[in-house]
């Protein structure tokens, strides 16, 4: 024994005060059309980064720069790529330690 489905009902006349819909979604009245809503299907987002990250280790070695000619103390740094997933570092690759002119920023690897 097949059992009845209650009709769909349109909620856009207010609360307490249904309208009847058709089978194809129409309200007999007003002629149109209602959207159907879907279910909620989990969106799901990712924040992520890629990037360059340079850390200051201290003082270098005094030395001459052979780009601008200057003889000042460089700066020992590091730098490493790094990929970030809700800016939590996940991984680290390509490290290298160098020193680095503090005029003109010109690089050398230690």
């Amino acid at each position: 024994m097949a059992r009845a489905s209650a009709p769909s009902v349109s909620h856009h006349a207010g609360p307490g005060h249904a309208v009847p819909l058709d089978a194809a979604g129409y309200e007999p009245a007003a002629g149109r059309r209602l959207p159907r809503i879907a279910p909620y299907t989990g969106v799901v987002f990712f924040l992520f980064g890629i990037g360059t990250k340079q850390q200051h280790l201290g003082p270098g070695e005094t030395r001459t720069c052979p780009r601008c000619h200057n003889t000042t103390q460089w700066t020992r740094m590091r730098e490493f790529k790094q990929f970030t997933l809700f800016f939590v570092p996940v991984a680290r690759w390509k490290r290298r330690q160098f020193e680095a002119c503090g005029i003109c920023g010109t690089a050398v690897e230690v």
